[in-house]
């Protein structure tokens, strides 16, 4: 089983063999999170909690500013424009209709 955890998105992995032993069954569950929640999660594993207003004024911040530069400049690198754009390392798949490929491709199917 493999799993991932992408802001707004779980998806869970699951290969098995079936019985006969000539095949494998793979299923993919796809769970949309709600934004709060996934960053209530990511906060709560590193023992911190959210304060909406706390995140508001980062992002509005000078710093809030630079991380944003960086992480545009780090997406121009790998290529990366127009949404959505899923990255498994430097491998880049473009357009919705990709998301199952990228699923593969990091489970290592």
């Amino acid at each position: 089983m493999a799993t991932a955890h992408l802001p707004g998105l779980d998806i869970k992995i699951v290969r098995r063999r079936l019985p006969a032993g000539d095949a494998e069954q793979i299923s993919i569950k796809l769970q949309a999170v709600p934004v709060g929640d996934h960053f209530e999660r990511v906060l709560s594993s590193l023992g911190r909690s959210l304060d909406e207003s706390d995140v508001i004024a980062r992002a509005g911040s000078a710093e809030g500013a630079r991380l944003m530069e960086h992480a545009t400049d780090d997406a121009r690198k790998l290529g990366i424009f127009g949404a959505p754009t899923f990255a498994v390392g430097t491998e880049i798949f473009r357009g919705d209709d990709r998301l199952e490929e990228a699923i593969a491709f990091a489970s290592g199917c």
